[in-house]
């Protein structure tokens, strides 16, 4: 349903226009509005890069652990499981600075998840020291 409205737009277009909009008169994350569960993948990913390829690569990795996951497999994207309402609100979600407080350190160290699953755009480069 979604495709055709989202094209190759990145995740800023997504949680912009789709997201908050959903989500504001609740001031509720997306997946507190649809109905959350457990994670089992932290998703690192760049906002910018298109949705489609972001999915496609979710699926790749969906393909590659479902032996050992069956139907227990969830992923965070912080787009979805973090409420998108203004900077206030972003703030809390991170924080106020102390990263033991962060929905991402807590997603992170939740004792369910395998992992992160990390996403990169193309042209994909190795990471290096400089």
């Amino acid at each position: 349903f979604f495709q055709s409205f989202i094209r190759h737009r990145s995740m800023y277009y997504v949680a912009s226009n789709l997201v908050v909009p959903l989500t504001q008169e609740n001031q509720l994350s997306f997946a507190e509005l649809v109905g959350p569960k457990r994670l089992t993948w932290f998703v690192s990913h760049f906002w910018g890069m298109a949705v489609p390829h972001f999915v496609e690569s979710l699926q790749h990795h969906a393909v590659q652990v479902q032996d050992s996951m069956r139907d227990n497999l969830s992923y965070w994207v912080c787009t979805f499981s973090i409420r998108q309402h203004g900077p206030s609100v972003v703030q809390e979600e991170l924080g106020h600075g102390v990263i033991e407080h962060s929905s991402f350190y807590i997603a992170m160290w939740d004792g369910n998840c395998c992992g992160t699953a990390l996403v990169l755009d193309t042209p994909c480069h190795r990471c290096s020291e400089s």
